[in-house]
């Protein structure tokens, strides 16, 4: 779908862009180093659009390797980025290996989004960084103008939690199936309806899972919602069973050592049933039984857990990829 903005349109943009700067204290003093890419996706200009009506600086690199950080942050005063959660897990790894120290940087605000992340990761990766740095989540897409449509009450970065803007949009939680909301507290679709002059939607349905969450509402006045729990077409039916990927890696951040990799395999074997192996790296093979539990008791799906030298697998500086199924279409 193609997706178009007039003026009014990007300035609706940039407005929200500001109150959610106001609420999260970003502004005028600070420097925003953006990592985020272009193209057809708004993420990147989007966050180029809240420096500017921010007050704060601006640092376009787009998507650049996590070693160039250890000269830029420090030496030009970076005080916010924009990333995703697998680029900053990177950019942890990385500095651990090489025994550069994140702990002196200025760095105070991650603004990170394009896919989700584990309580257990935005903890391991705070643990490692300034003790200033707040794990700043947004949430959006490209069809409603960028990160605007929710983030994270700043106040409680590991709430799980987000804003949902209802000031600028319609936010539903539909049953994936059918039109009609779910009932409260339960996970629906969220369906957004935009007002915009030159694509407006009407029950635009973003593939997205979350659930409406009753909790006082901050500064923001605005409704809460969970962060993305996963997404409808990121499912794997196995054995009659839905598994998530989220609720795998979840299980695997708290159990594996920071900065381990992992990867999900769905096979059939020769008797046509799912077979669901998750292969995870680690120093030795003595952790894959106690996994293989975990990950049962969490999924109600007894997996195949391998055990593979670290290092193994590879590194994502964008969004992770982890999931191979190699079944045949039925």
């Amino acid at each position: 779908m193609f997706v178009g903005y007039t003026r009014a349109d990007w300035e609706a943009v940039g407005a929200k862009c500001a109150r959610i700067c106001r609420h999260v204290g970003f502004g005028p003093g600070d420097s925003l180093l953006n990592l985020l890419g272009g193209g057809l996706w708004v993420g990147g200009p989007c966050f180029d659009l809240l420096a500017d009506v921010s007050g704060a600086a601006l640092v376009n690199t787009g998507p650049t390797g996590p070693r160039q950080l250890f000269e830029w942050v420090p030496e030009m005063g970076i005080t916010g980025l924009t990333a995703t959660p697998s680029y900053l897990r990177l950019l942890v790894e990385t500095a651990e290996a090489e025994g550069a120290a994140l702990g002196s940087w200025p760095l105070r605000l991650g603004f990170l989004g394009g896919e989700g992340a584990s309580p257990e990761l935005r903890r391991q990766v705070c643990a490692a960084m300034p003790e200033q740095f707040v794990w700043q989540e947004t949430y959006g897409s490209t069809e409603v103008g960028g990160a605007i449509l929710g983030y994270s009450p700043p106040l409680e970065p590991f709430s799980g939690h987000l804003n949902a803007a209802t000031d600028e949009f319609v936010i539903e939680l539909l049953h994936p199936d059918r039109d009609e909301p779910v009932q409260p507290g339960d996970v629906g679709e969220v369906t957004v309806t935009t007002f915009r002059e030159a694509s407006p939607l009407v029950r635009y349905r973003t593939r997205d899972l979350a659930a409406a969450v009753d909790a006082p509402r901050d500064a923001s006045g605005l409704p809460r919602m969970t962060a993305v729990v996963g997404r409808i077409d990121d499912a794997l039916k196995v054995r009659g069973a839905l598994v998530y990927p989220s609720s795998i890696e979840e299980v695997l951040v708290a159990r594996l050592a920071a900065g381990a990799e992992w990867r999900i395999v769905l096979r059939r074997d020769r008797a046509a049933l799912d077979v669901l192996t998750v292969s995870v790296e680690a120093a030795d093979d003595r952790s894959a039984e106690r996994l293989a539990s975990d990950l049962h008791q969490r999924l109600l799906v007894r997996p195949v857990v391998e055990v593979v030298p670290v290092g193994t697998f590879e590194r994502f500086p964008g969004k992770a990829r982890r999931v191979l199924d190699e079944r045949p279409e039925d």
